[in-house]
Parts: structure tokens; sequence; C-alpha cells
């Protein structure tokens, strides 16, 4: 069986590779199509032949079959709706998934994802269309909105995706396009109606239970602990704080509030454990705990996480209900094959990787893990073991996405996730008995409301631990690769002689001792070897942030952005916190805030609490209420005002404060931003903030040097900034302008643009090629942009 797992293994990783290299060229469906009928003929006759190229032929024939399909897929239909991105629109269509609605004072607002079924373009007319869009509303609140099923209609722009486009977070562009989502609108009340209530039997009720769900146990709880009751149960963060979310993720079980892998093998194992006391066994308890599954997943919404959970849950359980464990190897092997050829995308899909990461640790090291822990008692090795398994299967991911792994997870598991698993199944058990007696169901959610109360402070508890987690630098595909080969060599499933060298790490040798030194000692030499200076210009939609890092890696923040009027987003945690992190960056030398207006300087509350500050380079002006809020909510840092002339050197980075100005208000102002001047050898930056004309012309009448490699434009390219005769006094090579997409601004200006282009200066904008990175030893100036447009 286990040489069976290994061929289809080689498989998956075959279909994988063949998709990422169709996701970095491009390549003929035609031509695509006949390789494949090609290889399929010339593999069908190796087999009837029996001839030894046989598995290689079918190897051949699966690369082909990946590049194929995620080829395929990339095809939009000619009937797509994204076409009319860029045209205003009437899109009819019916809501798909159930709203998300937000409370915002006499106003609500609400998400939709709308099924697109027919278009009206003013330019085109009527046509038949599909694919999904995401319509953002803003209506009274006396105003009825949608419920999934419903049928609605919505005129408006619409608008291609557009997100954050960094290294080191999730990308939520092509997390909607793997849902089929292509455009968004963004509408007021008077543009958008529900025209009917049809919707079909199964959507209606299972909207209309989760309704009556989440109102009943309103009915009993907190508020607050009902959304993380329907949290944990369902799956979801809505109406949970910001806090109790943090806590979860520092203390790695944030995943109980989504339905997983986990809710999906606990709800069944109770099945199952209940189908035994009843001597129920064999195909009527495998039947039993596919429809448990079936009807669980279906309240979960589901959703792709919750249907991949799903098809694993009914696998594994089913294979235990009818007595062949011993096939769970074979079954995750083909699940993937079959998940991967279906949709090629979901490879680059993180509950995809994070599942199968999971589930790939469980099966193959936790047996392993347990049996080496058989001196343990069994109440501890198991959660220890179960832990450690699924860690170790997603270290590469979590390293990628999240740069930290949770020691404080090993704690939760054997304290809070078993109090949570009987909150799970009590809460269920209440809900059903809630329709047969209302005291009973009532009695049991008031049980799971205290038991969340112990969660929470339990969970806080931990997560003030210092040391909770550890800091881990992003994996790429090459040490991810070496992780995942060295973790098989470790647990016994690659033979040490096939690994030639490796095997003398089994032996304490000359030979092995030396190689280790050796390899040690190469480690150490690349990480202080000396690397080029480098300046990001980080992707914050409308706003600023830039990251210095020295050839020693020291790090300086210039500007932290933010989002004005949108408190339930921060930028500086969502962004540019993770960006951080995925540059190894642990610690700020200088945080320099060019002024305190929130796109500047709304993210640096949240970095100063996850990233120790030792220096805070402020304007001379009144404080925002960003900037109150740093100051108050972080220590250990130094606060030092802004004057012309000010001078600051790092590892031989020569960092120069050009203009300060004393502004004479209480209130922050575009003229009070400080303007600051990078030096590296033959290169510099001069980044300028939000500063005007009338603050260049002082600049300008001072005589100072701000003649530039890299000019980051003013105030995100407005046209009262970066006047002509600044322009000629900097004379850069390269123009950086910090943008978001379609905003309300109509920046960058069009004449700015112009200028720039008449002094022929290579312009790249964070809306169009996301993060900017110059890198530079001083003499050999390079730029890349994530986009890589």
């Amino acid at each position: 069986m286990m040489d069976n797992v290994k061929f289809i293994n080689s498989l998956v990783v075959t279909v994988v590779i063949g998709i990422l290299i169709a996701s970095k060229y491009t390549f003929s469906i035609n031509v695509l199509s006949f390789l494949v009928f090609l290889a399929a003929i010339c593999t069908s006759w190796a087999i009837y032949r029996k001839y030894k190229a046989a598995q290689l032929l079918i190897i051949l024939l699966f690369l082909i079959m990946g590049v194929l399909r995620f080829t395929h897929d990339q095809v939009p239909s000619p009937y797509e709706v994204g076409r009319y991105v860029g045209h205003e629109v009437t899109v009819y269509g019916r809501i798909d998934e159930s709203p998300q609605i937000y409370f915002a004072g006499d106003k609500i607002r609400t998400r939709y994802v709308v099924s697109s079924e027919k278009i009206l373009d003013g330019e085109k007319g009527t046509a038949f269309c599909v694919g999904k869009i995401v319509v953002n509303s803003s209506h009274d609140i006396k105003k009825p909105t949608g419920t999934i099923g419903d049928k609605i209609r919505v005129t408006g722009e619409l608008q291609a995706l557009h997100g954050f486009n960094n290294p080191g977070i999730l990308d939520s562009v092509a997390s909607l396009k793997r849902a089929g989502v292509s455009g968004r609108i963004t509408t007021s009340s008077g543009q958008i109606d529900i025209l009917t209530d049809d919707k079909s039997d199964w959507q209606e009720k299972i909207a209309m239970l989760r309704e009556k769900v989440i109102l009943f146990m309103k009915q009993v709880m907190p508020h607050e602990d009902a959304a993380i009751l329907f949290g944990i149960l369902f799956g979801g963060y809505k109406d949970i704080s910001q806090e109790v979310i943090s806590a979860f993720s520092t203390t790695g079980i944030v995943h109980i509030l989504s339905v997983s892998g986990t809710h999906i093998a606990l709800v069944a194992s109770v099945i199952l454990w209940l189908c035994n006391r009843i001597k129920l066994n064999g195909k009527f308890a495998a039947l039993i705990v596919f429809l448990a599954i079936l009807i669980y997943a279906a309240l979960a919404g589901f959703t792709p996480p919750v249907v991949r959970s799903a098809v694993m849950g009914i696998l594994a359980l089913g294979a235990v209900a009818l007595g062949r464990e011993k096939d769970s190897y074979q079954a995750l092997a083909l699940v993937s094959l079959v998940m991967i050829l279906f949709k090629p995308e979901l490879i680059f899909d993180i509950s995809f990787q994070l599942s199968f990461g999971a589930t790939g640790g469980l099966i193959y090291l936790f047996p392993k893990i347990y049996s080496r822990m058989s001196s343990l008692p069994q109440w501890l090795a198991g959660p220890f073991a179960l832990t450690a398994a699924a860690q170790l299967g997603v270290i590469p991911f979590i390293a990628w996405y999240f740069n930290a792994l949770s020691l404080s997870a090993f704690i939760a598991n054997l304290t809070i996730v078993p109090i949570i698993e009987l909150i799970v199944i009590l809460g269920l058990a209440g809900l059903l008995a809630g329709n047969i007696s209302v005291t009973i169901g009532k009695i049991a959610l008031v049980i799971c409301s205290l038991a969340i109360g112990l969660v929470l402070k339990l969970v806080k508890l931990l997560a003030a631990i210092p040391g909770g987690s550890i800091y881990l630098p992003s994996f790429n595909i090459l040490a991810g690769v070496f992780y995942y080969v060295f973790l098989a060599y470790l647990f016994g499933y690659i033979p040490a002689k096939s690994l030639g060298l490796v095997s003398l790490f089994r032996r304490w040798t000359l030979e092995g001792i030396i190689l280790i030194t050796a390899i040690c000692l190469s480690a150490l030499l690349y990480l202080n070897y000396p690397r080029p200076a480098s300046v990001h210009f980080i992707d914050v939609a409308q706003g600023d942030a830039t990251l210095v890092k020295t050839p020693h890696g020291r790090a300086i923040l210039i500007d932290t952005g933010g989002l004005a009027g949108q408190s339930s987003f921060d930028i500086g945690e969502k962004v540019v916190l993770p960006y951080l992190r995925h540059y190894g960056v642990q610690t700020l030398d200088y945080l320099i805030l060019t002024h305190g207006h929130q796109d500047h300087a709304g993210g640096a509350e949240a970095i100063a609490k996850k990233i120790s500050i030792k220096n805070i380079l402020l304007a001379r002006e009144g404080y925002s209420v960003s900037i109150q809020k740093l100051l108050k909510n972080s220590s250990g840092y130094t606060v030092i005002p802004a004057y012309t002339g000010q001078n600051i050197i790092l590892d031989g980075v020569f960092i120069e404060v050009i203009y300060a100005a004393d502004s004479q208000s209480k209130t922050v102002n575009n003229e009070a931003s400080n303007v600051i001047r990078i030096t590296y050898g033959q290169h510099s930056f001069l980044i300028t903030g939000d500063l005007e004309v009338s603050g260049e012309s002082v600049i300008l009448d001072s005589g100072s040097h701000i003649k530039s490699t890299v000019l980051k434009v003013g105030h995100h390219g407005a046209k009262t900034s970066t006047s002509p005769e600044f322009l000629h006094a900097v004379l850069p090579q390269y123009a950086v302008i910090s943008v978001g997409a379609n905003n309300r601004y109509g920046h960058p200006n069009k004449e700015v643009l112009q200028l720039l282009k008449d002094h022929e200066i290579e312009v790249y904008r964070t809306d169009k090629n996301g993060a900017i990175v110059f890198e530079t030893d001083g003499k050999i100036l390079s730029v890349d942009n994530y986009l890589n447009d």
C-alpha cells in the first residue's frame, strides 16, 4: 500500500509543479491539449506492453495535465461579468452568501456577494453574464436588507478588485478570484433594490435556521458570548472584538473560530461514539457519519474551506467506521490529487495549504510522535503529539504567512481546547434540545456562556505570557522543500542511504561532526554578511509607509499608513506589521512620522504594540489623535522633535532631515511634513510626505542639497505638490507615488504625471506596481516591484 501512496504522492507533486510552471509562463491550450492526448496514447501503450517507462510516462502525462488545467482555468468566459470593469452598469443577480452587515450610526453598511445573471451596459445594451461581484452598500437603517437567495438589482461603476499588493500578507484579491468574484460595485441605497424573496428552498431554510440559532443564543447569552459561540460552532468573526481575536491568534488556536477539520472530526467522532454505544457499526454508522457531517457543513454555510474539511472528515471517519484506518494515507493522497486537478488554484489558497499540511502531519507524524512518548501519561502524550504533528506539518506556511510560531499553543491544546470541545458538543446539543424543550436548551447555552468566560480568561492569560510565540523567518519554496524532505528523513519515511551525506547526521563520526560544524558556520556567516541597503515603499493604499534596511539589518520606518474613517481595518496591524515581519524586522531603530495625518500615522499604534521602537521622530505640530494613541499605548522609546539639519547614521546609511517646519498651529497640516533624505554611497532617496508647493519653495530658498536618485512624490501625486522648480532641483531618475487605487481624490494628478514624463523620469506607483523595493550596494541600484509590472 505504501508504494501506491508514494506513487500517488509523486503524481500530486508532479501536478503541483505543472501548475507552478503554468502560473509563470503562458501556453497555448490547443498545443497542451494535443500533448495530453499524445502522452495519454503513449502511456496507455506502455502500460499495455508493460514497459518499464510506463511510470515515467504517467508522471509526464500528469505534469502536462497540471499545466493544461491551470492554463484553462485562467481563460475567462466570454460572458464573464468582469469584462465590464470600468463601465457604469446595472447588474441583475442573486445574493450568493449571507450578507455581512455593519451598523454605523443611523446607517447600515452591507456587503453582498452576488451571482450575476444579466447585465445592462449603457454602451452594449443588455446581455447574459456569469460570475460573482462584491456589492458594498450604505443605506438608511429603516430600509430592509437582502438575505441569501434574494434576487437583487444594483447600479454603479463596476471596478476591478484591488487589495494590498505586498509580500507577507494574504492576497485577498486572489482569494476572491478563486471564489469566482471578478469585480466590485460600491453604491448607495438608491441604486440597489431587492427585487423578490424568491429563493431556492434549501438556501432559504438554511439562512432562516442560522438566523434563528443566533437569535436564540442572544436571548440567553451576552451578545459577545453568543458571537463567540456562533463562531466556534459555525465559523466567522462577526461581532467578536479584535482583542479576543488577537488573543486567540497569539495562543495559536484562532482556527477554533473557523469551521475546520477539527470541528468536523469532533462532530463525527461524537456521532461515531453514539453509534458504537447503540451497537450500530459498519456501513450504517458510516452513513450516519456522512449525513451528520453534511448537515453540519450546510449549517456552516458550505464555504470552500468547510467543504474541503467535510470531504476529509467523511473520508477519515468513514474509514474508521468501516474499520479501514490504514487507508488514510491513500485517501489523503487521492483527495489532494482530485481536488487540485478539479481546481488548480487551490494550491495557492492558505486554507487549503494549512488544511492539508495539518492533516498530513496528523496522518504521517502523529503515530510516530505518540509512540515515542509512551513514558508520559496518555492524557498528556495524546494532545502534545497531536499539536506537535499538526504544527510540524504547517511550519513553512506559518512562516510565510505569519512569521510566528505559537509556543503557548501546546499549553492551550492541553487546557483550553478540551473546554472548547466540550462547548462545541454542549452547544450543538443545546441547540438541538431547544427544539424540544426551550428550558433545557437555555440551560445548556448558559453553561456554554460560563465556559466561554473561562476560556477567555485562560486565553488572555496565555497571550500575556512573554515569549509565548517565537519569530520564524519566511520560507521560500526551496527552503520549504528542504524542510519537508528533512522531516520525512527524520521520521523514517526516506531511507538514510538515499540522502547520501545527510546520513552522517545519524552517527557522531568525525565526518559527521565536521559536516555539522561547517553547516553551522556557513549559516552564521550568511546571516551576518552585509547585504545591500534597501528602501521599501509599501503598498498601504491611500497613504505612505517606507521601510529602510541597512546592510546589517537595522531598520527605520518612515510613516505607517492608515485608512481615514475606517477604524475597523488597521493598516498598521494588517499590512505594515506583516510586511516588517516578512523582512525580519523585529526592532525599529527609528520610527519617523512626517506628520500626524491618519494616512501617515494611523498604523503607528498597532506597530508599536508588537515591535520594539527605540526612537520616534515627530514633526513639531499639534499631536493628532493617531500620534496621541501611539504615545499613550507604547513604551520604551525616546521622542525626538524634528529639526532641519538633524542627521542619523546607521551602518553607513545617512539620514538627514532636510526640512522640518515649526508649526504654530495646534492642528495637523501638510505644511508641517518633515522631508527626509536617505543616502547610501552614490544613491539617495527623498521622502517628502505631504509637503505642498509653498514648503517646497522654502526648501529651494534655503539652498539645501536635495538632488536624489529617487523621489517619493509629494502628497500622493496631488497637483498641490511637485512643482517644476522643485523637480528640476531634485533631478531624480525614478519617482515613486504611494497612492490608493480608484481613490476619491483623483490622485495622482494628470499634470503631475505629465511633468514626470516630460523629465523622462521612470515612475512606479503602489496602486499599479504594489510594493516597490530599491536595493543598492552604494554603486549599483536595482529596483523590483511586487506585481512585476
